[in-house]
């Protein structure tokens, strides 16, 4: 490898890009608000669990039983502030 020339900066990090627009924090911000205007328009999840229940050569007897997977809206809601909240400190430091 040849030495660098007089005058160039070579970064010993390579792998980290500067100046990059997006900011974790401001990342992060975007995605608890959608998560938590998610969870507080929900409120749960349903879905459908099939279990078999018995098998005689070819006949099958299978049960279908749905269920809720409850989403508390206050989490939501404070996932909504937490994300609103870390939007505005994404967009100050800019």
């Amino acid at each position: 490898m040849a030495p660098p020339q007089r005058g160039v900066r070579v970064d010993p990090r390579p792998y980290v890009l500067r100046g990059s627009p997006r900011k974790p924090i401001l990342v992060i911000g975007i995605v608890l608000l959608v998560v938590g205007i998610a969870m507080v328009a929900y409120q749960g999840i349903s879905y459908t669990r099939r279990e078999q229940v018995a098998q005689l050569g070819p006949l099958r007897v299978t049960t279908e039983e749905r269920k809720t997977l409850p989403l508390s809206p206050a989490a939501g809601a404070a996932a909504v502030g937490l994300g609103a909240i870390l939007i505005v400190v994404g967009v100050r430091r800019r």
